[in-house]
């Protein structure tokens, strides 16, 4: 699992501007969306944040993280991704393929990243397998 939240955060880092640059009126957000959990104690949550920090990212100081549980509601996913969506995050982090597919439906045009989704193709997450 760490390793997988490790390539999350290596997307999640491409797609923001690089930590050292002059700070922007505005800091990154990043919508990060998990099946379960609460807060920023969970394992997923504190790897997500060590893993950020890592590469120079710390919530608060040059990104804002914007977390959002279903607490294994799943049934939550939708109005979670409409609510990152208002808050205008730049990139939606999430896990699994169920909150993949929610987010879908609902986030059209920000960049999301996935990790634990087994065959997005056949999930129906991604359209096919040609990275961009």
């Amino acid at each position: 699992m760490k390793a997988m939240l490790a390539a999350l955060i290596l997307v999640v880092f491409t797609l923001l501007p690089p930590a050292q640059a002059q700070q922007p009126a505005r800091l990154p957000r990043i919508g990060f969306l998990i099946p379960v959990g609460s807060g920023s104690a969970g394992p997923s949550a504190a790897a997500f944040r060590q893993g950020l920090a890592g590469v120079g990212y710390v919530d608060g100081q040059n990104v804002v993280i914007e977390q959002r549980s279903a607490e294994g509601k799943f049934e939550r996913f939708p109005e979670l991704a409409a609510e990152l969506a208002g808050l205008k995050v730049d990139v939606v982090a999430l896990i699994g393929a169920v909150t993949a597919r929610a987010v879908k439906k609902v986030v059209t045009d920000i960049p999301t990243v996935f990790v634990i989704v087994v065959d997005p193709v056949a999930d129906g997450v991604v359209a096919n397998a040609r990275a961009t």
